[in-house]
């Protein structure tokens, strides 16, 4: 290799290189003198090391080739980003593999009008926290990648900064679509009785249209819709609606909100409107179910503001909210046949009421969280986001007469998250609670609180380790509500046959969960083992019983398609070993756990006050 020729100057590609700091002419938008010279340093570092591999190379090669060749030598090699200048933001998405007995499930969906249409590239790049002619920062980067991971209808998301020139990046993403079909059925022994069908990614949007239907037998057959978009008019203004008429009851959710989805958010929105009649139904021991009929009306608007910068966010605002309920009436007996009305009160006395509540919120948060990229915590493979630190959201409102309030009373909700650990051990624990008081100073009532706390441990590559707890019960609710010992969200695995339920739940729960491989590299295949232990107290729910602790064992199946999915499909097959009929009990689920810590059981929030700021506060 030929060196340098001494005395000779050597010409590099740097004329149009610059690296200023805010207040000398530059163009760097990081408020942080200190880190702008640190991004400085880096670049004049690279530019050196460039420089240097140039004037290694024989004369012959730098006659071939460009200078600017050397410099961009790592291309296609990601690196962080440290200050660059984004040129461009280039965007490839990609469908799942269609093939095998996936393509003759493919041909299926097609008939019946779910074809799968891959994701447009624009509804991707809005995604992304980075443009051209921005400076490239690695918050900015694991953010975008962050919020991609989040979407349900992308199975996989990558954002990189490639070199593109001297103190210049280009931005790579890459996505990997999830199957868009999803389904849901509920049999009678071999006999269908509930069925949903849907697709998560309609016309390549983000759309989501589920459509659902029930047998009513001796009432009548419940319809429903559910739909849902993640980017309203292109902008990140999130629209859910959900409607549903059941063979007893119905309701009916709509919301339009912009979450605080990421630190780098000023402000945060939501409004909200529901409308529900139900029928909750109380297990009684060698009788057909009783029920308590009740209607529940709520909305909302309000939002917050930030203050604080990344990773140390305070949100400051308000809501104004509404609220009636009314549970006053009579039990009514269920059998197969159809509805007796019973004619007696729960319990023997009037524990539900009607109410009407205008509302004037003040909402606090307080947001401490850093994110930390993982594997196979609530999947085979998937790569999921953890949150790391602490996140506090608080509400406190009271009535007001002049808005149509019936009393003066005042609510109060606080919803806590807290995590530590990394990718081979990490513990979270979320408590959400609500009540209220007629005013300060006399006792409260609707006292509704539930959590869950685990524990995350990879002692091998191919294995993970849960231990977890769930907790949920009610003291002096407004609304009825019912916690069953097996229920599906919340209870204990092999015991779904029995009805006995009350006002308090807890479950723990262990999981052993293995990673097998993959079936012709299309898709994650896994088995399980598990066991659950719970208890229910009775409390002051009607027909309530206390049970001692039961448990149970069993094994599961598990599935993901694509390979790395972070949708999971499980066949859990449990047996009671403590309490209850020695029976074997399948339950075949098919759900995403990756993209949140948790989700409160429906049973649990059909007891609450339906005011929330769940459309502000995106918990992890």
């Amino acid at each position: 290799m030929a060196p340098h020729p001494p005395g000779e100057a050597l010409i590099l590609p740097f004329a149009n290189w610059s690296c200023e700091v805010p207040g000398t002419g530059g163009a760097l938008s990081d408020p942080s003198p200190p880190q702008e010279h640190r991004i400085c340093l880096s670049r004049l570092l690279r530019v050196v090391a460039a420089g240097a591999a140039i004037a290694a190379l024989p004369d012959s090669a730098r006659a071939q080739s460009p200078p600017s060749s050397a410099i961009r030598e790592a291309t296609g090699t990601p690196i962080r980003c440290d200050g660059d200048t984004v040129t461009r933001v280039e965007v490839s998405t990609r469908r799942p593999a269609f093939d095998g007995h996936s393509a003759r499930w493919r041909r299926a969906a097609r008939a019946v009008g779910l074809h799968h249409q891959t994701t447009r590239a624009g509804l991707v790049r809005r995604f992304v926290a980075l443009g051209p002619g921005a400076v490239c920062t690695e918050f900015r980067r694991a953010e975008s990648e962050r919020l991609l991971r989040a979407q349900p209808f992308l199975a996989s998301a990558d954002v990189r900064a490639v070199p593109d020139g001297p103190g210049r990046v280009r931005i790579e993403v890459v996505t990997e679509d999830e199957v868009p079909v999803v389904g849901n059925a509920r049999f009678r022994g071999v006999a269908p009785t509930a069925l949903a069908v849907g697709n998560t990614n309609l016309f390549g949007i983000g759309l989501h249209l589920e459509g659902r239907l029930e047998q009513g037998f001796a009432y009548r057959d419940g319809i429903g819709v559910r739909l849902g978009h993640p980017q309203l008019f292109g902008r990140p203004y999130q629209l859910a609606i959900d409607a549903m008429r059941r063979p007893l009851g119905e309701h009916l959710r709509l919301e339009l909100a912009h979450p605080f989805l990421t630190d780098l958010q000023r402000i945060a929105w939501q409004a909200t409107y529901g409308d529900a009649t139900d029928y909750v139904r109380f297990a009684r021991d060698g009788q057909a179910d009783a029920a308590l009929r009740s209607s529940h009306r709520a909305w909302d608007v309000g939002g917050v503001v930030r203050l604080g910068g990344a990773g140390h966010v305070v949100l400051v605002g308000s809501l104004l909210s509404g609220d009636a309920g009314d549970a006053s009436g009579t039990l009514v007996e269920l059998p197969d046949s159809g509805s007796v009305e019973l004619g007696i009160r729960p319990n023997g006395g009037a524990p539900y009421r009607s109410w009407n509540a205008v509302r004037v919120s003040g909402v606090l948060g307080m947001r401490a969280l850093e994110f930390r990229r993982v594997r196979a915590f609530e999947s085979l493979h998937a790569t999921q986001d953890v949150a790391r630190g602490i996140q506090v959201g608080m509400l406190a409102g009271r009535g007001i007469r002049q808005l149509g309030s019936a009393d003066e009373d005042v609510l109060v909700l606080g919803d806590v998250y807290v995590g530590a650990g990394g990718a081979r051990s990490f513990a979270a624990l979320r408590l959400f609670a609500e009540g209220r008081t007629a005013r300060i100073g006399e006792p409260w009532d609707g006292l509704i609180g539930s959590g869950r706390m685990a524990w995350y441990l990879r002692p091998f590559p191919s294995n993970t380790l849960v231990l977890s707890s769930d907790v949920a019960g009610g003291w002096r609710a407004r609304l009825p509500y019912f916690l069953e010992l097996g229920d599906r969200e919340g209870g204990v695995r092999g015991f779904r046959s029995t009805t006995t339920g009350g006002a308090r739940r807890a479950v723990v729960r262990l999981e052993d969960r293995m990673a097998l491989g993959s079936v012709r590299r299309r898709a994650d295949i896994g088995l399980a083992l598990f066991a659950d232990a719970g208890r229910i107290w009775a409390g002051d729910v009607p027909y309530a019983s206390a049970t001692p602790t039961v448990a149970s064992v069993g094994v599961s199946l598990l599935a993901a398609f694509p390979r790395g999915s972070q949708r999971l499909w499980r066949a859990d097959l449990a047996m009671p070993v403590r309490g209850g009929a020695r029976s074997l009990e399948l339950r075949v689920v098919n759900s995403d756990r990756t993209r949140t810590f948790w989700e409160e059981p429906r049973d649990v929030a059909r007891a609450r006050e339906g005011v929330s700021t769940g459309g502000i506060f995106t918990l992890p």
